[in-house]
């Protein structure tokens, strides 16, 4: 009998940002400890086919990240509930190739963070390291999220959301909430589709741009503070890693300055915070974390300004983990290396999934 858990790591997909999960992936599977865990290599296309990969190598490397399909023992697979168990099946046989017992999803953005696969992994009944489907869905909606937070009486940059059918002038946003301006999907993230814009001309250029990715678009105000991010894992009683802070090299953080330059930004591991200043902000990542209903791992994005001010920016419930990532750094800088992190989340779901279905999941064997 096999004793190792099954662990489905799914990356790729049909989200802008499916070169970022690549990268993502590729460390996860760098990382796994393979004497507690067997990995299956589950790669979705930009068409949305599912893939089991015997070897990651052969699908990306850390520089260019790109996923080949090809014949050396890449198979189309599918998730299905079979024998009591998730299995993955082979579409071409229809053998089972295996059974999974917790999911790791490294999709970031929309079909992998906003609940999507969440909802999947519930309807199979197997775990999901992560939030659930409300969590997931809520905070990969910026404006939704937005809203929660100020119901919680928790600081957020002003903002107004637009449709395509928007008759918002430059003028009028100006007046309502100042400029410079940030434009960004509500969907998305790894700053794809956002723009920082100052005249009329930018704005109608950053709003197409934006379309592009979502039918919903916000337009908010820019905050002047430093960029500061806090990252939190566990379940009901979270726990908050130090703070780290982004210096951005270009105008704001954007995909370029994340990922395409080496030189872009400088993270911080940890912020230089007084000690008053740091608790305050992992209380306040906490709460954040709470408020949304947040579970098994997330990333806390605020703004400290000049006077005190903690705004939130962003909530990630699945934090990036390429080599750049700050998720990663900020645990490690905590004294909990990449190997412990993951096995930290495969346990945290494990134990998530049989709190709330009230059953002892079983991780080895099919009956």
């Amino acid at each position: 009998m096999n004793d190792k858990i099954n662990v489905a790591i799914v990356f790729g997909g049909q989200s802008a940002e499916h070169k970022v999960s690549l990268q993502s992936a590729f460390n996860l599977i760098e990382v796994i400890d393979r004497s507690k865990y067997h990995p299956f290599l589950l790669g979705i296309d930009r068409a949305g086919v599912w893939f089991l990969y015997p070897d990651f190598y052969a699908v990306a490397n850390r520089r260019q990240p790109v996923p080949r399909a090809t014949k050396n023992g890449v198979r189309e697979v599918a998730l299905v509930r079979k024998n009591g168990c998730v299995q993955v099946l082979d579409l071409d046989t229809f053998d089972g190739l295996g059974q999974v017992d917790v999911i790791m999803p490294v999709l970031h953005g929309p079909s992998g963070e906003d609940g999507c696969l969440q909802g999947l992994a519930q309807m199979l009944g197997v775990p999901c390291v992560g939030s659930g489907v409300l969590s997931s869905a809520v905070c990969m909606d910026k404006d939704i999220c937005k809203r929660l937070l100020q119901h919680g009486g928790i600081e957020v940059a002003d903002y107004l959301v637009l449709d395509r059918d928007h008759n918002v002038g430059f003028d009028k946003l100006v007046r309502k909430l100042g400029s410079p301006l940030y434009v960004k999907p509500a969907n998305m993230g790894s700053s794809i589709g956002v723009s920082k814009v100052a005249s009329p001309e930018a704005l109608a250029a950053a709003l197409a741009m934006a379309f592009r990715y979502d039918s919903k678009v916000l337009v908010e105000r820019a905050v002047q503070g430093r960029e500061i991010e806090c990252a939190v894992i566990g379940n009901d009683y979270p726990r908050v890693s130090k703070p780290g802070e982004v210096v951005v090299k270009y105008d704001y953080y954007s995909y370029t300055a994340k990922y395409l330059d080496s030189q872009g930004a400088e993270l911080k591991v940890p912020a230089d915070l007084d000690d008053l200043t740091t608790k305050m902000i992992q209380e306040l990542a906490a709460d954040v974390y709470t408020l949304l209903g947040c579970q098994g791992m997330a990333r806390i994005d605020m703004f400290l300004t000049e006077a005190d001010e903690v705004i939130v920016n962003e909530v990630n419930t699945v934090p990036g983990f390429t080599h750049i990532s700050m998720f990663p750094k900020l645990w490690q800088a905590g004294g909990m290396n990449g190997r412990e992190l993951l096995d930290h989340l495969i346990l945290s779901a494990v134990d998530n999934y049989c709190s709330r279905e009230a059953m002892t999941v079983r991780l080895a064997g099919c009956q």
